[in-house]
C-alpha cells in the first residue's frame, strides 16, 4: 500500500479496493472531504465516483477504473487522503 513493492507487480484495482474497505470503515469522511463523493456506497461505486470526478475516461468514453485507482493510491501516499494508519492494536 505505502510503495515498499512496484506497482507494475500489484494489482492496481484491489489494492485501491482494500484501501477504500479500510478508510470507508475506520476513517469516515475522509474521501467525501477529498473527492466529494458520498461514503454510503459500496467499494466499486465508490472508485467509480472518483472515475467520474476526475474525469478517468478511456476512448467510447468508458471509466478508466485503473486510472481512478492509482489516482486513490497515489493521494494516499501523498497523505493528501489524511492521516491514515494501515495497522490497528490487537484486541486482548
Amino acid at each position: 500500500m505505502i510503495g515498499t513493492i512496484r506497482d507494475d507487480l500489484l494489482d492496481i484495482r484491489e489494492l485501491a479496493y482494500y484501501l477504500l474497505d479500510l478508510l470507508l470503515k475506520f476513517y469516515p469522511g475522509n474521501i467525501n472531504n477529498r473527492f466529494k463523493i458520498e461514503e454510503n456506497h459500496d467499494k466499486i461505486e465508490v472508485l467509480n465516483g472518483i472515475a467520474e470526478i476526475r474525469n478517468c475516461r478511456l476512448k467510447g468514453n468508458a471509466l478508466d477504473i485503473d486510472k481512478a485507482a492509482k489516482i486513490l493510491i497515489d493521494e494516499f501516499r501523498s497523505s493528501k487522503l489524511g492521516r491514515v494508519t494501515l495497522e490497528f492494536p490487537e484486541n486482548n
